[in-house]
This record gives C-alpha cells, structure tokens and sequence, in this order.
C-alpha cells in the first residue's frame, strides 16, 4: 500500500514506541487513580437503567424511594423532573447489563478497564490498517496525547460509554478494509449495532450500504438484534426511550430544570457510602453544542429536530457528492467525520468526553490522505490545548471546547481531502460496488 514518500528509519521506530507505550501506562495510571477516588457518577444512572431494565421496569421515569432497594439508587437523580438521568439508548443498556450484575464498585472498576480496552482495541484496528511505519507511530501518538487532554479524563473518570461508540464505528470502518466475508458480516453487525446504540447514527447507514451491499446481512442482523433484544425485557422500552429523549430535549432546549433539592438518600448504597459514590474529582467542562451557542446569542431555537434535519441536509447532498465520485475510502473517512459532526447538533448538552468520536476520522486520515497536512495542523493544536484545559483548568467555556472546535475543523477538512496512497477496499468481496474504488 502506498503510503507517500515520508519512511520513518526504523531505529526512530524503535525509540519511539517504548517511549509511547510507557507514556499510555502512566496516562492509565492517572485514570485509574482518578476513578478509585470517585464514584464515576455518570456510568451510575447507566448501570442502575441497565437493572430496571433486566427486571422489566422502565429504565427512563424510574424515581427511586426509600423503600425501594439500593441497587436502582442514583442519588444524582432529579425528583422533580418527569425523567431520570438515564439517557442511553436501551441497545447501550443491554450491552452494559454485564456491568450491572456486579457490585457497583466492582462494576466501576471493571468498567474503567473496558473503556481503556475499547479505545486501545480501536487503536489497534487502525494499527492494523496502516501500511507504513510512520502511520503507525501517528496512530500510536495520536491515541496516546489524546489520553493526556481534559476530553478523554472527564470521560474515564465518570464512566462515560462514548468510546463503546467509538470502538463499533472503528470496527465497521476498519472491517470495512479488510478482506473477506468475515469482516464483511463483522462490519455491517457492528454498523447495525452502532445505529441501535446511537440513533442518530441510522443517518450513517445508507451511504455506505449503497456501495457495499454486501454488508447488508449483517448490518439487519446488528440493527434488529440491538432493537429487538431490550424489547425482551420490556415491550415498549423503545417508546418509553422516544418520550424521554423529548422531554430531556424540551429541558435541555429551554433550560428551564427545576431545582432538585435535597433528597433523603441512604448513609451507605451497595457497601459504598453516599459520599464516596457522590464524589467526583473535578474536572472541567462546557457545553459545546451548536445549541448552546445559539442560546449565548438569544437565539435559542424551539425545535431541535429542526437544527438537527438542517446538519443531516448538508450531510445528504454530501454522500451522494462522494458516491457519484465513487471512491469508498473517501466515503468511509467523511462518515466517520460526520458521525463527529453531526453530534453538535443532537439537543442535548454536548460535553468534551464527546471528542472521543473525533478518533476514528483523525486516525482514518493518516491512513488514507498522508500528504494532506492542515487537518495535521487544527488536530495537533487541539491535542494540546487539551492537556492544557486539564492541567490549568480555566473556567472559560470557549477554551474548553477550543478543542472540539479545532477537531470538528479538522473533520471538515477531511470531508474533501484528496485521498492520495490510502489503503483500498477488498476488491473480491462485492466486485459491481467495490471494483472502481
């Protein structure tokens, strides 16, 4: 596979990946120093929904009292609200229903090496995907300062599941590189499981599938196996779902929450006292939304399926652009970036574990564009603004999200980048799709 002229001297090789693998055990050692000291609070409302899930309850209005068992306590819960703070879809409860059989502290933990595991796993996808030493070490220095930023620390610290997100769609897009029937089903299940987990994400679908029928099977597979399974516990969980995530939007898009008070709430829940499960360690963040933006400048909209329909126009007229030019690589790296993309615009607070997302596109173009070098530029920048956000911790909003910003620049950049050496897809898997890509 081409690659560009630039060849790393293997010695630099060498030197360079101890170098960058020690650095990600001392960047874990952080993480896990962090998440011993709290109670990653946003991964409770996860497993406690994951419970009321298993048991047939509604994961989504479920208001915990006192003679109710501790196990489906979240004491970040509004009472006040009609909903609680379980906001994932029910595919992602049911993937996270594992976690939720243990105690919650052995949960937390475990937890936190699954997010390591996953981001490393699509590290290592990527890995696996580039054809020359020094894509390699690009890839391997990009996961690794991204470790280092305020984004990735807020996300292992509160038991974020973005980079569950994250790790689908670099199976997907990576399998979608490989050869053979293998990856072919392997990409399309997690193509249809990213959709059931993410809904938003259905809108990334089509495109692809035009060009590889192939990944059909298992992209139905993985859809209806993501939307049918949590019905099994509960029939009507995805309606259930749908209300919620109005009324999480009519909240988050008025900003009117009402205040939540003080709760009674037990003195211990699972062996873990009240306090230690209601710590976290501080760490900034902001709300990035394009929402939030319009409302700092009173413009506030009334729909927020309208914002989003207006992102999904542009992103439309962009896949029949690249698949009138025929060129799949190309097609795979602009989905990856507007799966980043199009996050801005969900009405919901948009907050900077979200950039995990931006991995998948940042690692796809060292792959396929090697001589474009702006996006290179806003991605480097970003990851060092990152590090500083964590280490100063300014309470300034645009700071905080001045890396989203450079990264969804990057993103845009990327949407037409001229690929140049990047790998090719299987030519034998779906010969009438693949064979001019």
């Amino acid at each position: 596979m081409p690659a560009g002229s630039f060849r790393m001297p293997r010695f630099l090789a060498a030197a360079a990946l101890p170098a960058l693998l020690f650095a990600l055990v001392i960047s874990f050692w952080i993480d896990a120093d962090n998440v011993v000291r709290g109670g990653a609070i946003d991964l409770r409302n996860r497993i406690t929904g994951a419970r009321l899930l298993s048991a047939g309850i509604d994961p989504y209005s479920y208001k915990w009292q006192r003679q109710d068992p501790v196990i489906y306590c979240d004491p970040y819960d509004n009472p006040h609200m009609p909903v609680n703070k379980t906001t994932s879809s029910p595919a992602m409860l049911v993937l996270t229903m594992p976690w939720a059989t243990l105690p919650y502290r052995n949960g937390q933990f475990l937890w936190f090496g699954t997010q390591w595991a996953l981001l490393l796993g699509a590290g290592a996808l990527w890995w696996r995907a580039a054809g020359a030493r020094w894509q390699r070490m690009i890839v391997v220095a990009l996961f690794t300062l991204f470790t280092y930023g305020a984004s990735w620390r807020l996300h292992a610290e509160r038991g974020q599941n973005y980079v569950v997100l994250g790790f689908l769609l670099a199976v997907w897009l990576a399998g979608t590189l490989r050869t053979g029937r293998g990856w072919t089903y392997a990409a399309g299940f997690a193509a249809g499981w990213l959709a059931a987990a993410r809904p938003p994400c259905l809108l990334l679908l089509p495109a692809l599938a035009w060009r590889r029928r192939d990944q059909l099977p298992g992209m139905s597979a993985g859809l209806l196996l993501g939307l049918a399974v949590p019905m099994l516990f509960l029939g009507p969980v995805w309606i259930d779902y749908a209300h919620a995530m109005q009324q999480h939007a009519s909240y988050y898009l008025h900003w009117n929450y009402p205040r939540s008070g003080a709760r009674p709430l037990p003195a211990m829940v699972e062996d873990i006292s009240i306090y230690q499960l209601s710590f976290y360690v501080p760490i900034v963040f902001a709300d990035g939304s394009i929402h939030a933006l319009l409302r700092h400048f009173s413009l506030e909209p009334v729909s927020g399926a309208g914002i989003f329909l207006l992102a999904a126009i542009p992103f439309a007229g962009w896949c029949v652009w690249a698949l009138r030019r025929r060129d799949t690589p190309r097609l795979l790296l602009g989905l990856a970036a507007w799966m980043y993309l199009l996050d801005f615009f969900l009405p919901a607070y948009r907050n900077i574990y979200n950039d995990v997302l931006a991995l998948n596109f940042l690692a796809l173009g060292v792959l396929m564009t090697p001589r474009f070098w702006p996006p290179y530029l806003s991605t480097g920048v970003a990851l060092v603004v990152g590090l500083y956000v964590y280490i100063a911790s300014p309470e300034i909003n645009w700071l905080i999200d001045l890396p989203a910003v450079l990264l969804a620049l990057s993103a845009v950049l990327y949407l037409f980048a001229p690929p140049a050496g990047g790998p090719m897809l299987d030519t034998r898997a779906a010969p009438r799709q693949n064979g001019s890509c």
